[in-house]
């Protein structure tokens, strides 16, 4: 039986190899083989800036076809100590409701001549079978979207891997970032309430281990207290629409509804919209001012009209490419931490007042 199954798999073999699939992928030094010269001399014909003859390239360019052959970008950067490979570590939610990010990044690293390993975490700070995953690969850097404790910090440290954290800061050590503003500008929503004379404010906030959702809370609610405003109303949510709209329920049924209510991220205030709207019949903005952050694109459609705050993505994403690059080249290079203003976008929900300097 077992001598069958042998003649079979060879007679599978045989008729593979007469329909011309490879056995394998074809390697620089099957190229040098054949165009008859060495391997470094293939490798030269592959890397850019190094001179060879045109007689050279020709003879070698013609085996690389006839092979089917691709130059290992990887081995080679491994040759120089480099794999042009980044890496990028999401939370759930980023997947989720700020897809976009990684449009930004993608687009950003390609231009670099990088290349994104994309690594979730489930929650804002990656667990360890996700930083033992990460350090599996040769990765040149580490862009974080989420919270890095010292523990893996110093890891990423002892390997010489650079990081750059997106969209967060460490007030801990010091360590490169990049963020939109997120206080400067839920204080200046909280100003532009204010001013159009509302009173009674409510934030809906994201998970409680979110740092982007407590430093637009810090911010917002700072600067009412500057106006006297000591009282804000708060209902968690967790960055979903669903929470979202169990949140405007709460509020629309309080004894105290408040006049405006601020959201940590877009698809959170949608919800509160459906709820004001559609389930306690309420006017928006003539009854309830509705805000939100971020500007993903629901918060445009009709059924929203959605005034919000729209972080510069991708000049965020940009400055972090930049940034990660030089502490590559060089882990001496100077600390950087970069806060970005947001732009108030503004549509239906809600009335603001004008602030004057």
């Amino acid at each position: 039986m077992g001598d069958v199954k042998a003649r079979g798999a060879k007679r599978k073999g045989t008729l593979a190899k007469r329909r011309g699939a490879p056995d394998r992928r074809a390697t620089s030094y099957d190229v040098a083989r054949l165009a008859g010269v060495s391997q470094s001399a293939v490798s030269r014909v592959f890397s850019a800036g190094t001179s060879v003859s045109d007689t050279m390239r020709v003879r070698v360019e013609a085996a690389a076809k006839q092979l089917g052959f691709t130059p290992n970008l990887l081995a080679r950067g491994l040759i120089k100590q480099r794999s042009n490979i980044v890496a990028l570590v999401i939370t759930e939610f980023t997947t989720r409701y700020t897809p976009q990010i990684l449009y930004h990044f993608g687009i950003a690293l390609q231009s670099a001549g990088l290349h994104l390993l994309l690594f979730t975490a489930e929650s804002e700070q990656p667990s360890a079978e996700v930083m033992a995953q990460l350090l599996d690969y040769p990765v040149d850097g580490v862009v974080s979207c989420t919270t890095l404790d010292d523990v893996r910090l110093d890891r990423l440290a002892t390997r010489g891997v650079p990081v750059v954290l997106f969209n967060r800061r460490s007030d801990a050590r010091r360590i490169s970032s990049v963020q939109c503003d997120h206080a400067a500008a839920s204080a200046l929503i909280a100003e532009r309430l204010f001013a159009a004379g509302h009173r009674r404010f409510a934030f809906v906030s994201g998970p409680a281990d979110a740092p982007v959702s407590r430093e637009r809370e810090r911010g917002f609610v700072e600067a009412l207290a500057r106006h006297g405003v000591k009282r804000v109303a708060r209902e968690v949510g967790d960055y979903g629409y669903e929470s979202g709209r169990a949140a405007g329920h709460a509020l629309a049924r309080g004894t105290a509804r408040p006049q405006a209510i601020f959201c940590a991220n877009d698809v959170m205030a949608c919800g509160v919209l459906d709820a004001l709207r559609h389930d306690a019949g309420l006017r928006v903005p003539q009854d309830v001012t509705v805000v939100g952050f971020d500007d993903v694109p629901e918060a445009a459609r009709e059924a929203y009209r959605l005034t919000t705050l729209r972080p510069p993505l991708e000049r965020m994403v940009e400055r972090t490419i930049e940034i990660l690059q030089r502490r590559i080249a060089d882990p001496r290079a100077v600390v950087e931490t970069v806060a970005l203003a947001a732009e108030l976008v503004e549509r239906g929900s809600a009335r603001l007042g004008a602030v004057h300097a």
